[in-house]
């Protein structure tokens, strides 16, 4: 969860500070061709690992609910979780060596990988020659991976549902679920709605969806783990006085 809190924070300087400063000024490509490259290349990368973490944490969750305790152990006990974090991280950083990173233009009100989007009257240009296919093969797979991954635990959790005596079990189960399951679903409806966006006209109300689940791959998690952790929830809200301990309470003094 650290690994994936880090590159939250990091994406949100994208999809926040720099999206919506980007859109104030309306700024296109060539007003700012240099840092609009950079903060795209930096912005698919970022995602990239997002993803990657994305899907270790529901393969745990996956494992932890279908596959038994020795098997989760195996793979992800110990170091074994920063290996497969840092190959996420790794993933995401290898995507700077692929051309043709996502450039914003206000015209859109979003990251685009055709840089005259908009630009109706500009034909004499292959516009196929920027996308990059890296971002289909990478949308695509981690949907197509989260979607398998939670129907098998779906599948799991009803069929323990109906056995006598594993209500308490079943309950642990189910929140730990929800938890990666709502992260990770906000993920992949980003993936594929960007994904999308690059081959079809979308309206203004699906650009600002993109931009709002995109944000709130980044941001919900915190929200998600105050609603569906108890502990969290507990020492979040002793943090802000709102919670104080029985023994804080009986004091006289």
């Amino acid at each position: 969860m650290m690994y994936l809190g880090v590159i939250d924070i990091l994406s949100q300087v994208i999809d926040g500070f720099i999206n919506g400063y980007l859109l104030i000024i309306g700024a296109v490509f060539c007003t700012m061709p240099n840092f609009i490259y950079i903060s795209g290349t930096f912005a698919f990368s970022i995602w990239c690992s997002q993803c990657g973490l994305c899907f270790s944490l529901a393969l745990n969750r996956f494992l932890d609910t279908c596959g038994g305790k020795d098997l989760t152990d195996v793979l992800f006990s110990s170091y074994r979780t920063h290996i497969w974090c840092v190959l996420s991280v790794l993933y995401g950083l290898s995507m700077v060596i692929f051309p043709a990173p996502i450039v914003f233009t206000s015209i859109g009100g979003s990251w685009f990988y055709d840089p005259y989007f908009g630009y109706d009257n500009v034909t004499q240009v292959d516009r196929t020659q920027y996308y990059n296919p890296m971002m289909g093969i990478n949308n695509v797979g981690i949907t197509v991976l989260l979607f398998a991954l939670y129907a098998g635990m779906i599948g799991k959790i009803y069929w323990q549902s109906r056995s006598v005596g594993g209500h308490v079990n079943i309950q642990k189960t189910i929140s730990i679920f929800l938890q990666a399951a709502f992260i990770c679903l906000l993920n992949a409806i980003t993936a594929l709605v960007y994904l999308y966006m690059q081959f079809r006209a979308a309206p203004e109300w699906l650009v600002v969806g993109s931009a709002i689940t995109w944000q709130g791959s980044n941001g919900g998690p915190a929200f998600i783990y105050i609603l569906f952790n108890k502990s969290i929830k507990r020492n979040v809200l002793r943090m802000f006085g709102f919670r104080r301990s029985m023994g804080e309470i009986s004091d006289p003094g």
